[in-house]
């Protein structure tokens, strides 16, 4: 399916099918493209970091099995992301994402903390 009115730019590394394929998409003609090759994997226009969130999630589901119903699906990439960024610290900032956004640090066993902390009574104090 074909639009009109497709995204400002598209960022792609430099393999040659991807032009004829944007051009194809959104069915553009000349200079107006919105094919953009992104020059380095270190340029701010890089997909780099959610290409590696996608790899960590590949990782993860793979060998797992649950993903039979909308529901389920859901709940499983819910916790996923939880664990992705308030969990799991990355190598490249030292810390979770979470800390590095500026949220607390959660000490000990960390789900077990973020599991206490949901489950809380509406109402009452984190401690």
């Amino acid at each position: 399916m074909t639009s009109t009115l497709g995204p400002p730019a598209v960022f792609t590394d430099g393999m040659t099918a991807y032009p004829h394929a944007v051009r194809r998409e959104f069915e553009t003609h000349g200079n107006n493209s919105p094919h953009r090759v992104v020059p380095s994997i270190r340029a701010p226009e890089s997909n780099n970091l959610v290409e590696r969130l996608h790899g960590s999630e590949k990782d993860r589901i793979r060998p797992m099995r649950g993903f039979d119903s909308e529901g389920s699906t859901g709940a499983l990439m819910e916790g996923f992301r939880v664990h992705y960024n308030i969990v799991r610290p990355h190598l490249a900032l030292g810390m979770t994402p979470g800390e590095a956004a500026g949220l607390s640090s959660i000490p000990g066993f960390r789900w077990r903390e973020i599991i206490r902390l949901a489950t809380r009574p509406e109402g009452t104090e984190a401690t």
